[in-house]
């Protein structure tokens, strides 16, 4: 399942859960690179293992988090 982030208060409740592994998809909704690769993350989801969390933020959601670990392009996953 993917939990979708829808602010950056969000993101960091996630993060501080402390999961043992958190994959965040950042992606833009109409852009179409991020739209092939929310595709693959969508199948990888579903059939990777289960003790990952998997989390997706589009672009205007989180200007906050993007500030804040310097992301630069999209799609990018950390």
């Amino acid at each position: 399942m993917i939990e979708v982030l829808k602010s950056s208060s969000h993101f960091h409740e996630v993060v501080d859960r402390q999961d043992p592994a958190l994959i965040v998809l950042f992606h833009r909704q109409r852009d179409p690179n991020s739209t092939q690769t929310r595709l693959a993350y969508q199948e990888i989801v579903e059939t990777c293992c289960t003790l990952v969390t998997w989390a997706t933020m589009e672009f205007d959601d989180w200007s906050r988090v993007v500030e804040e670990f310097k992301i630069t392009s999209l799609p990018t996953a950390l």
